[in-house]
């Protein structure tokens, strides 16, 4: 994702959106500054404030991130490099993460309101937060792996501690 002063790249699912990666071949979500995929892009730029977010909507029912690879997303207060929100949980977004790994969001990797999270395999390394869930249910994951020190729940989540 490419940044231009003020204006935030995001991808917005209000329909499916499926990814079929692999371990040894992920899908890749990041910025156009981080030089660690791809080769070097945009050398001396700040990674962190290239994208925001994949936003699950209403409507976004059926999507499964499987074998991904995020980074630097959720570069605004009170959201997540994958973020679900709709207006009421009778429109509820809902995503699977499955064999994925979320990492450097200067925020919290998971956020969710009236969302639907469920999935297995997902790490989560260098994020200011693990989950902020706002409204609705605490995610349903399995097998969750998390980075030296890395704190779980955001102070104001509903799920956690």
């Amino acid at each position: 994702f490419a940044s231009i002063a003020g204006d935030f790249r995001e991808l917005q699912i209000q329909g499916t959106l499926i990814t079929q990666g692999t371990q040894s071949s992920p899908v890749v979500f990041t910025a156009i500054a981080d030089n660690t995929v791809g080769g070097t892009t945009f050398s001396g730029q700040n990674a962190v404030q290239n994208w925001r977010r994949i936003f699950f909507g209403a409507g976004s029912s059926g999507s499964v991130v499987e074998g991904a690879l995020l980074k630097f997303g959720g570069n605004r207060n009170n959201e997540g490099a994958v973020h679900l929100a709709v207006n009421s949980e009778n429109d509820k977004a809902q995503a699977q993460i499955k064999n994925s790994s979320i990492q450097n969001s200067p925020n919290s990797a998971i956020f969710s309101s009236f969302g639907d999270i469920s999935g297995d395999g997902v790490s989560l390394s260098q994020n200011a937060y693990g989950f902020h869930i706002q409204d609705g249910a605490c995610p349903n994951l399995t097998n969750v792996t998390f980075g030296a020190g890395e704190t779980l729940y955001h102070p104001n989540s509903l799920c956690g501690p």
